[in-house]
């Protein structure tokens, strides 16, 4: 289990993870499970690529049941804790990218919504 201590997510999703991170600072309340709730913020796009994917390497249109969207979903959350959380990791990416200025973290706040966005428009897109 060492190697998954030394597992780490590529640069732009510690970026993203440190501007999702950053939004909580202002917020006395919420600091504490900031690192939970960017991890989750993180998530959701990879578990829609993975539905997107899926239904475009099927010839039909691919069906999931309830339970089958659980297991991956649980999955790619299982992926994103040992990325982000697992032994404090998470305070490393942190520190990487604290020295931001103000401007670059208005672009990178900028490059994550498009991130998102475009990742929830593809995992949508088989229903338009």
């Amino acid at each position: 289990m060492n190697w998954i201590a030394v597992l780490r997510p590529p640069k732009y999703l510690r970026y993203f993870f440190a501007i999702a991170y950053s939004w909580y600072k202002p917020y006395k309340s919420e600091r504490a499970d900031a690192h939970i709730t960017a991890t989750i913020f993180l998530a959701l796009p990879h578990i829609a690529l993975f539905f997107f994917i899926a239904d475009i390497v099927s010839s039909d249109m691919v069906i999931f049941t309830n339970i089958q969207v659980v297991i991956v979903s649980l999955l790619i959350l299982l992926l994103h804790y040992f990325l982000f959380l697992y032994k404090r990791k998470w305070c490393l990416y942190i520190k990487e990218f604290g020295n931001l200025k103000k401007n670059d973290k208005k672009l990178g706040t900028i490059y994550l919504l498009i991130y998102l966005l475009s990742w929830f428009f593809l995992a949508l897109f088989p229903v338009f």
